[in-house]
């Protein structure tokens, strides 16, 4: 419950002047005088008392409210930094790498035109033309061999036919690729007519690897040499059958182009 200190105070000096007044008048002048002093001075201590009270709720809410704007911009500062952080994960998403496992990283630049078979990896072919399926010399030649793919085309141009299995000569037609004495490690290729009903003259074409590969011994692969040489102007490698497993991906890998 509330109570006025300063009424019940009052009260208390009224009470006191009534039982006093019948002192004599200098003496109860002189009370009333030291009471009304004492009233005044306790008058005063509780104001004091009342304003120091409420200085004190004062600070307190001054104190708060820096509390609440020191907790306000805490926030601010988690949210910036959550934001930079944020954005640091969005950066290092962005830099991820999305180049296919599979890319082939010294590709030729290929001039030939379609259609034509040619190695996937340029090797060493000193201007970029990349290797194709190539008979030997000018013109006409049994004998084949992988060669730089010349940009005017001619006899470095063949075709695969997913049906009969068979790899055909684009500029001598009725010529197709047959492994001479059967497939065996180590054989060479050859030009001659073609015969749909012949076993060496079917390849199966995988076009995950790039491979082609007898139908008749799948260990076996169609592979350009490990070795170089000049060819005049251009550059040449053997072509043979060799052992899948023992021939680097980059002699072995084949890519169709088709008109």
């Amino acid at each position: 419950m509330n109570v006025d200190h300063s009424n019940l105070f009052r009260l208390l000096v009224v009470m006191t002047l009534t039982l006093t007044s019948s002192c004599g008048s200098d003496d109860g002048e002189a009370a009333r005088t030291e009471i009304e002093s004492d009233s005044v001075a306790a008058d005063t201590e509780l104001d004091d008392t009342d304003m120091g009270s409420e200085d004190s709720e004062d600070a307190s809410a001054g104190t708060d409210a820096e509390s609440e704007d020191t907790g306000a911009e805490s926030e601010d500062t988690g949210t910036d930094s959550a934001e930079t952080a944020t954005e640091s994960e969005d950066t290092d998403s962005e830099s991820v790498d999305t180049e296919p496992a599979d890319t082939v990283s010294n590709a030729p630049i290929i001039q030939t035109p379609s259609p034509l078979i040619h190695l996937a990896d340029n090797l060493d072919e000193q201007d970029q033309l990349g290797w194709c399926i190539d008979t030997r010399g000018n013109g006409f030649n049994q004998t084949l061999h992988t060669h730089s793919c010349k940009p005017s085309g001619g006899d470095v141009q063949f075709t695969y036919n997913a049906q009969t299995l068979q790899i055909c000569s684009a500029e001598f037609l009725g010529f197709c690729v047959e492994m001479s004495g059967g497939p065996a490690a180590g054989t060479g290729l050859s030009l001659v007519d073609n015969d749909t009903a012949s076993a060496n003259q079917r390849f199966v074409y995988s076009e995950d690897s790039g491979e082609f590969r007898p139908q008749e011994a799948t260990d076996l692969c169609l592979a350009a040499g490990d070795t170089s040489n000049a060819a005049g102007i251009y550059m040449a490698r053997s072509l043979t059958l060799e052992l899948s497993s023992a021939t680097d991906v980059s002699l072995k890998r084949w890519v169709i182009v088709e008109n």
